[in-house]
C-alpha cells in the first residue's frame, strides 16, 4: 500500500527518520569496515599514494628520466607558444597585464588539460581576474557543500554608504601607533608594486571600502584588509567546501610509506622540505568590475584616511581564499602528476618528500615548475631550506631520523615550546593576570596540544578558558588558576612528540557495557568485547563489582549507571594494553552521557572524573589514539558479558579475561585490575 502526500509550498512539516538496530554480529562487521575516523580525515589520494611508491620504492633512474622528459616537452612547447602568450597578455585588462607578467597562461592551460585536471578553467579565470562577490565557480576538485551569500549585491549597494562611513569613522578615531607607520609604508610599496592604486576621490555611495589594519606577528607585520566589515564577504557564496592539505595529509603520506612491505629494503632515507611562494595572493588579480568597486581605507600619517583601489587579490576577502586555493591546488597537481613530486600544499606552502639521493633532483624540478609557469617563489634564505631529515612545516618539526625503523616523530620546535613555557612563567609571577592574556594563552594551548601526545592538558585548559571569560580586565591568580598553570607547565616540559608509525594503520575496536539491577544478589556488573583489526572477537570479560566498591559507587553517586558505563572502559584499556599499545582504538558505548565524558576527558561527577583521569593516564602511558562512538543497546555485543552471560555465539570460544577489581578505587593505583 502506498500513500501520496502533498505538502503545500511554504507549509511547515517535520521529517522523521526511523531505523531498526542491527543485530550485534552485523554491527561488529560494519564497525570494522568503518574503522577509525583518522583514516577518513587524512585521506591520501591514489595519485599521491602511487607517486610516493614510485619515487621512494621504484627505480630512481626511471624517476629522473620521466621528470626530464616532462620538463623538456613543456619547455619546448613554451617556446612555440611565446608569440601567442604575448598576444594574450596584450588583451588582458590593464591592471592584470602587470600582475600576470611572466606567467605562461596558455602553456599552463595546456598542461592541465593534458594531465586531465578537472579544473583547467582556472587559467581562464586568472586571465579575467576573480570576483569577490556573487558565486564562486565550481572547481570539481573540492567536495560539494553549498554556502550561499547571505547578502545580495543589490543589498550590498544599499548598505554601502552606512558601512563605509563606519569604516572611515573607526579609522579616524583610532590612535596613531608606531605599527601604523609600518602599515602606511607597506601600503605605499604595494602601490609601487601595482597591487593597489591611489584613489583621491572615493565614492562612498558606490564603492565598497574595506578597513586595513596591521597585526604584529613576532618580527613580521602583516596587513589585513577586512572585507567583512564592508559586507563584501557576506555577498560571496560557494558551492564547494574549501580544503587545504594540513599536517594530517603530510602525516598520512608518510604513513603510506611506512606501511609498505618493502620500505626497509628499498627506501634510501626519508627527507623533506617546504617550498614557499612569494606574495602569493598578490600574483593574481580581481576582475575589472571589482577593481572599479573595491577600495581599502588606511590611516594616513598626520591624520585622516587614505583610500586605495584594489587590483591584486586582497588578504582578508573570502573570494581571495577561494580563488587562491584553486590556483595552488592546480600547481600542486602538475607537480605531483607531471613531475612525480610527492608533496602537499597548504595555501602557498608546498611540503615535499624525497628519498636520499633524489633531493637535489626534486628541488631542481620543483623550482623548474614554478619558473616554467611564471610563479614567483622563495629561492634563497630561510624560506628556501635544503632537504633534511628534520624539517619544519606549518610551524612544526618532522623528524625522520628513525624512518628506517618505521617511526617518524612530529612535534613543536624547541623555540616554540620555550616561548610558551616562558609565557606561563610570566603569568605565574603575577598576583593578578589579564583575562585577555589568558584568552591568548588558551588559544595557543589548544593548538599546541594537538601535536603532543595525549589529553592530559584538557582539565588545565578548561580552567584557563573559564577564567579568561570572566567579565573583568584582570582576575586574581587564585589557587585553582595557579594550579592549572603549573600543571600546564609541568606537562609541556615533559610532553612527548607524536609518533607516526606502522601501528597507526591498525584499528582495534572495544565494546563495553555496564549493568545495574538492584534486585539481584550482585546488582552491579560490567563487561567488554575486543575486536582485532580483521574484525574478529579475540577477547572478552565480565565481572561483578565487589560489595565494597559498589558501596563506594552508591555513596558517591546518585545515578550509578553513569559511572558503571565509564568503569568498563578503564578496565578494558588496562587488561588489553598489550593489544592496543600505540594503535588506533574505537570505543563503542550505548550510554551518551558516559561517551560525552570520555570525549571531554572530564565527567560531571567526582567519581566519574576519577575514573576518567585513570583512563587518560593509561591513554598517555600506552600511547593509543581513541575515538568514542555510539552503539544502540540492542546492537551492543558486550551487553551479555556485562551480565556475565557468555553463551552468545560471538564470545563462546574466545579468551575470557578474569578481572579482579579493587575493593576501593583508592587502592587501584596504576594496576587496578589483573588478568588472572
Amino acid at each position: 500500500m502506498s500513500y501520496e502526500v502533498h505538502i503545500a509550498e511554504g507549509s511547515h512539516f517535520e521529517i522523521l527518520t526511523l531505523g531498526v538496530p542491527r543485530e550485534p554480529e552485523p554491527f561488529m562487521k560494519a564497525a570494522t569496515e568503518t574503522g577509525h575516523p583518522k583514516h577518513a580525515l587524512a585521506r591520501v589520494s591514489d595519485l599521491l599514494s602511487s607517486t610516493l611508491r614510485e619515487v621512494f620504492l621504484g627505480d630512481p633512474f626511471k624517476v629522473r628520466a620521466r621528470r626530464a622528459a616532462f620538463l623538456k616537452r613543456w619547455m619546448k612547447r613554451a617556446l612555440e607558444l611565446r608569440t601567442e602568450e604575448q598576444k594574450l597578455h596584450a588583451r588582458l585588462p590593464e591592471h592584470l597585464q602587470h600582475l600576470l607578467t611572466g606567467k605562461k597562461l596558455l602553456l599552463w592551460r595546456e598542461i592541465l588539460d593534458d594531465l586531465g585536471y578537472p579544473d583547467s578553467k582556472i587559467v581562464d579565470e586568472i586571465c579575467g581576474g576573480f570576483p569577490l562577490t556573487g558565486w564562486a565557480e565550481q572547481s570539481g576538485v573540492f567536495q560539494t557543500q553549498v554556502r550561499p551569500p547571505s547578502t545580495s549585491f543589490k543589498q550590498l549597494e544599499g548598505m554601502a554608504r552606512g558601512l563605509n562611513m563606519a569604516v572611515v569613522s573607526s579609522l579616524e578615531a583610532a590612535e596613531w601607533l608606531d605599527i601604523d607607520q609600518v602599515a602606511w609604508e607597506e601600503t605605499l610599496q604595494e602601490v609601487a608594486n601595482g597591487w593597489l592604486a591611489e584613489e583621491p576621490a572615493p565614492d562612498l555611495d558606490h564603492h565598497f571600502v574595506a578597513k586595513r589594519f596591521p597585526i604584529q606577528q613576532k618580527e613580521k607585520t602583516r596587513l589585513i584588509d577586512d572585507f567583512s566589515i564592508c559586507g563584501v564577504n557576506s555577498a560571496f557564496g560557494m558551492a564547494e567546501k574549501l580544503r587545504v592539505d594540513a599536517i594530517d595529509e603530510i602525516v598520512a603520506g608518510i604513513s603510506v610509506l611506512l606501511d609498505s612491505n618493502d620500505f626497509e629494503t628499498k627506501c634510501k632515507g626519508l627527507l623533506g622540505r617546504t617550498f614557499d611562494l612569494k606574495s602569493a595572493y598578490k600574483q593574481f588579480g580581481v576582475d575589472k568590475e571589482h577593481a572599479e568597486r573595491l577600495r581599502i581605507a588606511v590611516k594616513r600619517p598626520g591624520g585622516g584616511v587614505a583610500f586605495f583601489k584594489v587590483l591584486a587579490l586582497p588578504f582578508g576577502a573570502t573570494g581571495s581564499v577561494a580563488a587562491f586555493l584553486r590556483i595552488s591546488s592546480a600547481i600542486a597537481y602538475v607537480g605531483t602528476k607531471g613531475l612525480e613530486i610527492p608533496w602537499s600544499v597548504f595555501f602557498d606552502d608546498y611540503t615535499a618528500l624525497s628519498p636520499a639521493g633524489l633531493e637535489n633532483d626534486t628541488t631542481f624540478y620543483a623550482e623548474a615548475l614554478f619558473k616554467l609557469l611564471g610563479i614567483n617563489f622563495a629561492s634563497e634564505g630561510s624560506k628556501a631550506p635544503p632537504f633534511s631529515n628534520k624539517f619544519k612545516t606549518l610551524g612544526l618539526v618532522i623528524d625522520t631520523e628513525l624512518a628506517d625503523t618505521r617511526t617518524v616523530q612530529l612535534g613543536h620546535t624547541p623555540e616554540r615550546t620555550a616561548e610558551l613555557l616562558q609565557s606561563i612563567d610570566e603569568l605565574l609571577a603575577q598576583t593578578q593576570v589579564g583575562t585577555k592574556a589568558l584568552e591568548q594563552l588558551h588559544g595557543r594551548i589548544v593548538w599546541f596540544r594537538t601535536f603532543i601526545f595525549g589529553r592530559k592538558l584538557n582539565a588545565a585548559t578548561r580552567t584557563i578558558s573559564w577564567f579568561s571569560r570572566k567579565p573583568f580586565p584582570k582576575v586574581n591568580l587564585e589557587a585553582e588558576l595557579r594550579q592549572a598553570l603549573q600543571n600546564l607547565k609541568q606537562h609541556l616540559a615533559e610532553s612527548k612528540r607524536v609518533s607516526i608509525c606502522r601501528d597507526l594503520n591498525e584499528t582495534w575496536i572495544i565494546f563495553t557495557d555496564g549493568a545495574y539491577e538492584p534486585t539481584h544478589s550482585h546488582p552491579a556488573s560490567i563487561g567488554g568485547v575486543l575486536l582485532n583489526p580483521a574484525g574478529q572477537v579475540v577477547s572478552c570479560f565480565g565481572t561483578y563489582l565487589p560489595g565494597t566498591l559498589l558501596d563506594q559507587f552508591l555513596s558517591e553517586s546518585k545515578h550509578h549507571i553513569y559511572e558503571l558505563e565509564i568503569l568498563p572502559l578503564v578496565v578494558a584499556v588496562k587488561i588489553w594494553a598489550k593489544f592496543i599499545f600505540k594503535k588506533l582504538v574505537v570505543h563503542y558505548l550505548d550510554n551518551d552521557a558516559a561517551r560525552s565524558a570520555f570525549i571531554r576527558a572530564n565527567a560531571s561527577t567526582t567519581l566519574g572524573s576519577t575514573l576518567i583521569a585513570e583512563y587518560i593516564h593509561f591513554e598517555y602511558k600506552c600511547r593509543f589514539s581513541p575515538w568514542f562512538a555510539r552503539v544502540a543497546s540492542h546492537s551492543n555485543p558486550s551487553d551479555q558479558p556485562s551480565r556475565l552471560d557468555f553463551t552468545a555465539p560471538w564470545i563462546q570460544h574466545v579468551q575470557r579475561v578474569d578481572v579482579v577489581l579493587p575493593a576501593h578505587l583508592s587502592e587501584w593505583g596504576n594496576n587496578g585490575c589483573a588478568d588472572t
